[in-house]
């Protein structure tokens, strides 16, 4: 700088660059420069201690894994301080990349800082990034076995890449060698109390990206999800059986199935003691694309229920233009995917959806088993077939919502879209949405509305359409 100085940090210190005119400097000039050049030295040297693994003193080229590696790390910080920071150097191998190959088990009391650093599954790995220490462990289905205060926090640019696909799904699961399907998952935790995982972007994942059972208390936030190759059961984030209290906020990207599912069906891994049921769910500010499913997807079968959800700001995306969404931004219910029972009226009850904007596909909200006692507003659709809809056959050409599983027909019944005590509010289809903002004209004669309010409904073309066939009561159009 021409008649002044210049300040550079090099090499973790301080280059003072004199012009002919520094010496003419005031004394407040020289001491405002002295205080900056002392906080830029402390930075620098909070930030290299930052880098290493925090208050570690192993021999971290002496592992053969970084697996090995990252399992000693989590022991020693656990005794130590219950901080594990992972760095953006790999200190064993001097690469910018940390190859999984074995599952990095977390204990109670736990939190994983993740600078700026990427965790690979190694290409023939049949394992999952993270998981708490005790799921599999035996006891684990006790509900003794819960684990507390699990968190994995990301800085910048942290990444848990799946690497790619790698054969196993959920018809190949424990089948020829396989390992269980669960093992698919970047992160699994069950039966964990108070957790966070913030920060990180998923990126490949082989199957579900982030698994959760039985978990409660927890954050799950600022999660992007990167998908390349799409297939089946490459869903974002799932909430199963016997999750509560847990908020899911700013979440991007896409995927190949579900982005975001709460699934409470089947009976797999349920803890003694514990209610199965999915309840006081927040899911707000979300933008994503799925070729398979929906943005958020609800799912109560099998005696379990979902309630207490709340579902604000939601944003279809459809990134590249190409892949359409097929059933729903918002998917509630779903006549498939249980072992003895679809759910019966009322599994799924205190639901509210608003604030949806979809830009492409079948519809901002499909509705497609029971509802209760919920509120559905603000919805805004554009280049889809409808606003608010249940399944359309003619439109979707898929049987599979009808019924898959290991039911018989006995246990079947009447499943179809059962609505009551629910509001329709400022429902918006613009003039390239092809059919009516909300269409309930594929509903029969086993359908019902009770107690149902439709109001500020609006479409260029149709507003509503409701089948003649279903049974109505209390029905009121505003």
């Amino acid at each position: 700088m021409e008649g002044g100085s210049s300040l550079h940090i090099i090499a973790g210190g301080l280059f003072v660059n004199r012009s002919p005119s520094a010496d003419k400097r005031s004394v407040k000039e020289k001491l405002t420069g002295l205080i900056i050049g002392i906080i830029s030295l402390l930075i620098i040297k909070l930030s290299k201690e930052k880098r290493k693994m925090k208050n570690l003193s192993m021999n971290f080229t002496s592992f053969k894994t970084d697996s090995q590696m990252l399992a000693e790390a989590v022991r020693e910080a656990h005794k130590k301080s219950g901080t594990l920071i992972i760095p953006p150097v790999n200190p064993r191998t001097g690469e910018s990349v940390y190859i999984i190959d074995e599952t990095i088990l977390l204990p109670s009391d736990m939190e994983i800082v993740l600078e700026n650093c990427v965790l690979k599954l190694a290409p023939d790995a049949r394992c999952n990034i993270f998981r708490n220490e005790n799921m599999y462990k035996e006891g684990y289905l006790s509900k003794d076995s819960e684990q507390k205060n699990i968190f994995i926090r990301g800085i910048g640019n942290a990444v848990l890449d799946g690497e790619g696909h790698n054969d196993v799904f959920e018809w190949s699961s424990e089948k020829d060698g396989n390992p269980s399907v669960y093992c698919n998952n970047l992160l699994l935790f069950h039966n964990v109390d108070n957790f966070a995982v913030t920060g990180i972007t998923v990126q490949n994942p082989r199957w579900w990206g982030l698994n959760f059972l039985f978990c409660s208390n927890g954050k799950i936030s600022d999660i992007r999800i990167k998908t390349g190759e799409l297939f089946s059961n490459q869903d974002g984030i799932n909430l199963r059986t016997g999750c509560h209290d847990i908020e899911i906020a700013r979440i991007s990207g896409n995927s190949g199935d579900d982005f975001i599912a709460l699934t409470a069906v089947g009976f797999r891994h349920i803890v003694e003691g514990k209610k199965t049921d999915i309840h006081d769910i927040s899911i707000h500010d979300v933008i994503g694309s799925s070729v398979h499913e929906g943005i958020v997807t609800l799912r109560a079968n099998d005696g379990h229920h979902i309630y207490n959800v709340d579902i604000e700001n939601i944003i279809e995306s459809n990134f590249d233009n190409e892949n359409i969404l097929p059933y729903g931004t918002i998917l509630l219910g779903q006549r498939c995917f249980f072992t003895k029972e679809l759910g019966k009226h009322g599994c799924m009850h205190h639901i509210r959806v608003s604030g949806v904007h979809t830009k492409s596909g079948g519809a901002a909200v499909t509705l497609c088993n029971t509802l209760c006692d919920s509120v559905i507003e603000n919805i805004y659709a554009q280049n889809c077939i409808n606003a608010v809809t249940t399944v359309n056959y003619d439109h979707y050409g898929n049987t599979r919502l009808v019924v898959r599983g290991n039911a018989d027909d006995e246990n079947f019944g009447p499943a179809g879209v059962m609505l009551e005590r629910v509001e329709f509010k400022n429902i918006n289809a613009d003039k390239s949405v092809r059919g009516a903002a909300v269409d309930l004209s594929e509903m029969q004669d086993y359908d019902f509305l009770k107690d149902v309010t439709f109001s500020g409904i609006h479409s260029e073309n149709e507003a509503l359409l409701i089948s003649d066939k279903i049974k109505k009561e209390g029905v009121k159009v505003l």
